[in-house]
């Protein structure tokens, strides 16, 4: 790991106290949204933009200053995955949220270090924060694939595998997290790296916490999900857990199941279950959710 120029330190130093000022009026700003009574979507944004802020100042107090250029953190992303210094991983992909190759490169060492069931370094990522982190990442390049596609999948590791399951599926379930995982499908719909990880996370998110059943009925989770089905019909493994992730959705209650039949998943459903590379597992979900359908469809 070289040393950084006398030019970088001086960079970096003003990139942190840089940092530190927009912490800081991301707090008087929160302040003052809350005193003009903005409508709660726009407080809740403003509130938001403060705590990335905040975790930004903090992450960067915590880095050496030769790690405040983005360059240099990136060239020494590997040997932080091969040391398993996960808090200088962490804190480096919070400074550097904005920029892709950073994340890029973050978000697969993050994804290798927690590969595996029961790894330990699932619950010291999350500690050090880096659930939020991997929905921030999501959320400022959700038009980049190779940024994308392994921020899902270590989300799919922290709420499948980790011994803090249940309060991460619950904190991955609120609103703004269902909405970027489904932003991920809809942004890339033919990738089925990106596709079998967003849908591992809304089953577990469903199973840890049934209020986040009825939040993916609301934001439109029955016709993502049908869509990957139709798209899809080679892909065995995603064909499986869609249908669980569908069966998962009628606990949302008989209007959930309507129009689920109403969708046409019936059709789609036996689709899959009679396609010559169905699992046994594809059938048995699949017939699940069959057996949940109403009779008659109230949207019909």
């Amino acid at each position: 790991m070289g040393c950084a120029s006398s030019t970088e330190l001086e960079r970096s130093k003003g990139e942190l106290k840089r940092s530190k000022a927009e912490a800081s009026a991301g707090e008087a700003r929160m302040n003052t949204a809350l005193s003009l009574q903005l409508n709660p979507e726009q407080v809740a944004r403003v509130k938001a933009q403060a705590v990335r802020l905040e975790a930004e100042a903090v992450a960067a107090r915590s880095l050496p200053p030769r790690l405040m250029a983005a360059d240099t953190f990136r060239s020494e992303i590997a040997a932080f995955q091969k040391a398993g210094d996960l808090a200088t991983l962490v804190a480096g992909a919070r400074v550097h949220l904005a920029d892709a190759a950073v994340q890029a490169a973050a978000m697969l060492a993050l994804n290798s270090l927690m590969m595996g069931a029961k790894n330990p370094n699932t619950s010291k990522i999350y500690a050090l924060g880096g659930l939020p982190l991997i929905l921030d990442v999501l959320h400022a390049h959700e038009m980049e694939r190779t940024v994308v596609a392994p921020a899902c999948g270590a989300l799919r590791n922290l709420t499948v595998v980790s011994s803090d399951q249940a309060a991460i599926c619950a904190k991955t379930g609120e609103p703004s997290g269902i909405s970027r995982l489904l932003n991920a499908a809809d942004a890339f719909p033919g990738e089925l790296a990106v596709l079998e990880h967003v849908v591992a996370v809304l089953v577990s998110v469903m199973a840890y916490n049934p209020n986040n059943t009825a939040t993916i009925v609301v934001l439109g989770g029955m016709s993502r999900l049908m869509e990957m089905m139709e798209r899809h019909p080679d892909a065995s493994s995603l064909q499986e857990s869609v249908c669980m992730a569908l069966f998962n959705l009628t606990f949302a209650g008989p209007a959930a199941q309507a129009r689920l039949k109403a969708l046409g998943v019936e059709e789609r459903v036996r689709t899959a279950m009679t396609a010559a590379n169905a699992t046994v597992d594809t059938k048995k979900w699949g017939q699940k959710l069959l057996d949940k359908l109403p009779a008659e469809s109230a949207f019909e």
